[in-house]
């Protein structure tokens, strides 16, 4: 049997690698809010909110437990092993993170490949309203740089393990 710190630091990790790709789904949408927001100021306070809400939730996600861990552990060092390294007490949790992540990918690039083209389309078919020409504008150049952005996802997710 499992001692009670052992799986309760297997269900923090659990959530982590959960929570830390529903947030950043979340700063996704909201940032797709701001796009197709125009004058509409419900969806703008939806993706402001959306977008602050999900990086609030994304630090508090990653950092709490650490913080918690931090305040509350008695300082006591005599039994610690200083042989363990961080990639061994994360082998086992670690590609549940990266399968969420190609989940997430595998439905957002269609996505992003789409809010391209519907940039594009917007860009070109606003005549002379500079609100819309803005939007398509801003897609346009958007969805290239999250398409990067998810690229890249894994080579961070790495670097911070």
């Amino acid at each position: 049997m499992e001692p009670v710190h052992v799986v309760g630091g297997q269900a923090i990790r659990l959530i982590q690698y959960v929570f830390i790709s529903v947030f950043f789904c979340l700063i996704f949408v909201g940032f797709l809010f701001f796009l197709w927001a125009m004058k509409n100021i419900y969806h703008k306070r939806k993706g402001y909110l959306f977008t602050v809400f999900g990086f609030v939730g994304l630090l508090l996600t990653a950092y709490l437990p650490l913080i918690i861990t931090n305040m509350t552990s008695k300082k006591n060092t005599s039994n610690i092993d200083h042989s363990a390294t961080i990639y061994s007490l994360t082998e086992k949790a670690e590609p549940l993170g990266l399968k969420i992540f190609g989940y997430i990918a595998d439905v957002s690039e269609p996505l992003i490949f789409i809010l391209f083209y519907v940039g594009i389309f917007l860009w070109i078919m606003a005549a002379k309203d500079p609100v819309r020409k803005r939007v398509g504008m801003g897609m346009t150049i958007f969805a290239p740089a999250l398409w990067l952005l998810f690229q890249a996802g894994p080579f961070l997710y790495q670097l911070f393990l």
